[in-house]
């Protein structure tokens, strides 16, 4: 295999690959079984056909297409390490020219842009400065606090901000229950702002056993378009309420959850460990800083395909955290009336 490489505007470039040789005529053969093992031909048992008569079924152009396909990515593979390309999306494959004797394939490459940097040397970036306060520890030992907080079930009362309302639940408009609304024994934290505003404002005050219609209206900008703007109702019944127990800030908290015997230990090492989580964000800071100021003196352009590859990979990080707190990206937008284009969008 020979080739050669030309990099055009926009990030994009053509790899064209000849192949010839063993390697064309060892893909053409595996076409043509390819081909025969899914040919039907009166007379012949599949797979059994001779290589003659499946030639005469198919064009030459197909059998060079499907020949092209087979040795593909082992053309751009070469190509690739020839000429050091670093790609950021799939090429696309256009079969230039093919024949009994070599194909010459074409990929179509968005690579990595180049950058043109401008002036860099004596950039001036302010350092921050370092400072942990005795509020800082509270905070953070308010934050460890709550991590080990029980969800405890309430015997009585009624559901408060921050308690966890067990419930079932089902929309309707227009007295008609609607696809994908409706849900069994869910667990939604009140103030977590999961669900569409206005909905878990309406669940504080309700009893456990109790049934208490919701009404809600859902965004205009909402993905459903029959839902878009319009009231709804969602009979819920919650089942249990459960509320936070946190446990008391003292030595006995500090053995359990570190390995300091007293509490006043335990703080000193959170303040140690702010102290150094500090410092090393205001080294990023400055090191951000530098590299920002560098950036507004060079040129580049960056692809689009890099944009697309990087914004799909955002949004599947975050189903994936959708899904390890139990909700699936379809209830997510159900529930907040984002869309996956909007998303899309905000990522981008």
């Amino acid at each position: 295999m020979t080739s050669t490489w030309t990099l055009k505007e926009n990030s994009t470039g053509e790899l064209e690959v000849t192949v010839e040789g063993e390697a064309w005529k060892k893909a053409q053969k595996k076409a043509l079984n390819y081909a025969k093992s899914h040919m039907n031909l009166k007379g012949f048992r599949q797979g059994q056909i001779p290589d003659a008569l499946v030639k005469k079924q198919l064009s030459s152009k197909a059998l060079y297409d499907m020949a092209s396909e087979e040795v593909a990515n082992e053309a751009l593979s070469e190509g690739i390490k020839e000429h050091n390309i670093d790609l950021v999306a799939r090429p696309t494959l256009d079969v230039k020219e093919a024949d009994d004797e070599k194909a010459v394939l074409v990929f179509t490459c968005t690579v990595l842009p180049e950058v043109t940097l401008g002036e860099y040397k004596g950039l001036e970036v302010k350092k921050t400065q370092v400072r942990v306060t005795k509020k800082d520890v509270e905070e953070r030992l308010n934050d460890y606090q709550k991590q080990f907080a029980e969800l405890v079930v309430k015997e009585e009362g009624t559901v408060e901000e921050g308690d966890t309302a067990v419930i079932d639940y089902e929309g309707f408009k227009d007295g008609v229950a609607f696809e994908g609304g409706k849900g069994e024994n869910y667990s939604l934290e009140i103030g977590s702002n999961t669900f569409i505003p206005g909905f878990e404002d309406q669940l504080i005050g309700v009893e456990a056993g109790k049934e208490v219609e919701v009404n809600v209206t859902f965004p205009e900008d909402y993905h459903e378009e029959s839902l878009k703007g319009k009231p709804a109702v969602f009979k819920c019944t919650v089942h249990e309420i459960k509320a936070k127990e946190l446990p008391e800030l003292d030595d006995e908290f500090a053995s359990e959850v570190s390995e300091f015997d007293t509490l006043d230990e335990y703080k000193e090492d959170i303040k140690k460990n702010l102290t150094e989580k500090k410092e090393k964000e205001a080294r990023a800071a400055k090191e951000n800083a530098a590299v920002d100021k560098a950036i507004e003196n060079a040129e580049m352009e960056i692809p689009d395909a890099m944009v697309a590859t990087q914004t799909r990979q955002m949004l599947d990080d975050f189903a994936r955290r959708m899904q390890s707190q139990g909700l699936s990206m379809d209830q997510y937008f159900q529930f907040t009336g984002m869309t996956a284009d909007k998303m899309m969008e905000d990522m981008k």
